[in-house]
């Protein structure tokens, strides 16, 4: 078993803090386990940790091709000048990257006139909820419409 260093002080430096930490907070099991013992189980989470960090990553390159698929099929579908609108409106909105977007036959949430993005997208639908405990944050899905019966529906997070 081994760990992969990225080969910079940086990493060197996180792995030495999360070894630390795990001292301190981690084995609390008794008898006392031994030192052999405490750096194999150390070790062994953090390659299990960097194996689901990769693998999270490739669902996240996965998840990206989608959506710059359906981008391009939008652009293709209804022009550049739509699919900078689009673009501009999934940047105003954060939508998050971790989601694909998705067509849809009707739209989710209440409908709400915009108008900052011309003739192309003259309403959207938001169906919205809070998250976390301070009231500020909020989650949510927003519509648009591509054509009649067809819309471009995307997670965001704010």
């Amino acid at each position: 078993m081994s760990i992969r260093f990225k080969g910079n002080e940086e990493a060197i430096g996180w792995l030495l803090r999360d070894f630390l930490n795990y001292l301190e907070f981690g084995p609390t099991s008794d008898p006392p386990h031994s030192q052999h013992d405490i750096i194999q189980t150390f070790i062994r989470n953090n390659v299990k940790n960097e194996e689901g960090m990769d693998d999270f990553h490739l669902d996240m390159q996965e998840v990206d091709r989608k959506n710059k698929r359906m981008l391009r099929a939008i652009k293709s579908v209804k022009g550049r000048s739509f699919y900078n609108h689009v673009r501009e409106y999934l940047k105003n909105i954060e939508a998050v990257y971790w989601r694909e977007y998705e067509i849809v036959r009707e739209p989710q949430g209440d409908p709400q006139q915009v108008s900052e993005y011309g003739r192309a997208i003259k309403k959207e639908w938001i169906d919205q909820w809070s998250t976390g405990t301070e009231g500020d944050s909020f989650d949510g899905y927003a519509c648009i419409e591509l054509k009649p019966g067809r819309y471009l529906r995307i997670y965001y997070s704010m």
